[in-house]
Order: C-alpha cells, then structure tokens, then sequence
C-alpha cells in the first residue's frame, strides 16, 4: 500500500465520521500543539541552563585573570614607585655634588689674590665637595638594588670620575683628609 492510498483511506474516514472528525482533528491539533510548546518550554529551559553554565564559568575565568591582572598591576606599580623613589635620591644627592664640584671651578668668580685667603675658601668648597661625594655614593649604594644594572654603572662611573678631582687640589687634600694623613704620617714613621 502506498502513502496515497492510506491519505484516501484516512481521509474517508474522516468525511464518514462527519461532526466527530472535525472534533477529533481539532483535539488532535490542540493537544499536538500543547505538546510542541511543552517540549519547546522544556528545550529552552535547558537551553537557558546551559548559557547560564556557560556565563558563569565565563566570569569565573574573567574574574580570575583580573585578579591576576591586578597582582601584576600592583607588583609592577609597586616596582616604578621604587625605583622612582630611588631616582629622586640619587638626583637630589648628585644635584648638590654637582654644585659643589662646579664651586671647585669658579669661572665667573674671581677668587682672593692672596693665596692663603684662596687656599682657604677652596678648602672649605673641597670640603663641602667631599662631604657630597660621600652622600651622593651612599645613597647610590643604598638604592643599588632598585635600579638597573647598567645604569648604575654609569652613576658608578660618575663616582670614580669625581675621584680624579682630587688630584687637582692635591695640597687641599693631603692636608685636609684625615685618611691620607694617617697614611702619610705611618708611611713615615716606617722610613725612619
């Protein structure tokens, strides 16, 4: 039997049934309908269920690499705050040095023709020159860890120049720094 043939047979049945079929068609209708929308209702729901899984796993991953977003955030701040704190120290310190190295050279400023009243007042600058050189080498010691290596080599190297200054004011030095004349005065007692 083909699909024609069984459409007849339903059909005839129907017209024969006269009022009841129009009744059961329409029962049938109804209740096929009824029954789409609950397994639709009953899709969605589980649907929904699955977006609701998947929003939430989502912000779970979200809320995890914002934390770790912010741990990141925070170290590297942390990093920057320190070592900017380490620049201002080493800036402010190599700021005075530096002035006190340029009041070794006065260029605009003539200095006393007596040479004890010149002696003098570059021995009380050489002082003052030394006495930042040791501040400005501390605090580059000190904030050594906090900034890169190469450039405390420079800061370093900044140091070891300033050193050479001394050689320009050898009487100044020899007879002020209480070091070299320990030295002066034990290298002397082993000549005689």
């Amino acid at each position: 039997m083909d699909w024609a043939s069984v459409f007849k047979i339903i059909t005839a049945a129907l017209v024969s049934a006269g009022g009841a079929g129009a009744i059961i068609v329409g029962c049938v209708k109804f209740l096929s309908n009824h029954i789409a929308e609950r397994m639709l209702q009953k899709h969605k729901a589980e649907l929904d269920k699955e977006i609701e899984k998947y929003k939430h796993d989502l912000e779970m991953e979200t809320e995890k690499y914002r934390r770790k977003t912010e741990r990141l955030t925070f170290v590297t701040k942390k990093q920057f705050d320190t070592e900017f704190s380490a620049y201002q120290e080493i800036f402010k310190c190599l700021h005075d040095f530096a002035s006190w190295t340029a009041s070794l050279y006065p260029v605009y400023e003539k200095l006393p023709l007596n040479k004890e009243e010149e002696k003098e007042i570059l021995r009380n600058r050489y002082q003052a020159y030394c006495g930042a050189l040791i501040k400005y080498a501390e605090v580059l010691e000190i904030n050594a860890p906090f900034i890169p290596q190469e450039i405390y080599n420079m800061f370093l190297e900044l140091c070891e120049q300033a050193n050479k200054i001394a050689y320009d004011f050898p009487d100044i030095r020899i007879i002020d720094d209480p070091i070299l004349e320990r030295i002066i005065v034990k290298l002397q007692m082993r000549i005689t």
